[in-house]
């Protein structure tokens, strides 16, 4: 029996600046928002950086209400400076 290797993800972005924006991964999707802060408690329980961004959903619900904003926590390592779709 092998073991799969463990495949080590890069960091693109070194170090986020709060307020800027960013593309991210996200549940699979590529999203694109503002970093808001550092998840500290993510950050200590994992041991490397989370932080939280802010996205605008982009549907409208079903009952016709406007877009509203999300919050995604998303790790160092999903965090891009490019749309990876067009690089």
């Amino acid at each position: 029996m092998y073991m799969a290797k463990k495949i080590e993800k890069k960091i693109l972005v070194k170090n986020p600046k709060i307020g800027k924006d960013y593309y991210f991964y996200f549940a699979g999707s590529i999203e694109y928002g503002k970093c808001v802060n550092v998840s500290k408690k993510l950050t200590s329980h994992y041991g490397f950086n989370y932080y939280t961004f802010e996205s605008m959903s982009q549907y409208k619900s079903k009952n016709g209400a406007e877009p509203r904003m999300m919050k995604y926590p998303v790790a160092i390592h999903d965090i891009r400076e490019n749309n990876p779709r067009t690089t």
